[in-house]
Parts: C-alpha cells; sequence; structure tokens
C-alpha cells in the first residue's frame, strides 16, 4: 500500500504525524470539511488537498502524491498553484 507521512514541525500541531493513504486528505480549519484540521487563524476552512495518483507500473518510486491549494486566502508556506510532487524529507 502506498502512503506519505506528514509531520508537523511547528505551530500547535507541533510533533503530529499524520499518515494519507490513496484516498488522499484535505487540510483545513473547518473540522467537519476536512481529514486534517488545522486551527490556525491563517488556513483557510478548506485550505489544500493531497491526492494521490497512481502510474502505470510496478516501480515503487512512481508512486505520487500531490498537493493543490483549493481557495485559500493566504496560500501555503509554499504558494500552491499547481499540483506539485511530494518527495521524501520536503517540508511545506
Amino acid at each position: 500500500m502506498d502512503i506519505l507521512v506528514l509531520k508537523a514541525v511547528e505551530g500547535q500541531l507541533l510533533n503530529n504525524m499524520y499518515i494519507i493513504g490513496q484516498n488522499g486528505a484535505a487540510l483545513g480549519r473547518h473540522s467537519a470539511s476536512n481529514d486534517i484540521v488545522i486551527s490556525e487563524s491563517f488556513v483557510s476552512r478548506r485550505h489544500c488537498e493531497i491526492k494521490y495518483v497512481p502510474e502505470d507500473t510496478d516501480d515503487i518510486t512512481s508512486t505520487k502524491f500531490y498537493i493543490r491549494d483549493i481557495g485559500s486566502t493566504t496560500g501555503g508556506f509554499i504558494m500552491v498553484r499547481q499540483e506539485i510532487l511530494l518527495r521524501e524529507n520536503m517540508m511545506f
């Protein structure tokens, strides 16, 4: 099974770890509509989403997770305008 593990490196969620599977995840301030809730004033109700996109190969390195801004007012630590490939040890 392909997974992505996120670890908060600052703020109120410091050191919390989140496992994202093939269903992906939505992130934001609103608890009813997000898989990962970030209760910070600069985070939009629905801030961003992580999507899993499998590749047509058996090579495990070809699995891709993408992050996409979904209408936040402040953007992200990295300004997400298009889908980007998440890589091992990447911080955002």
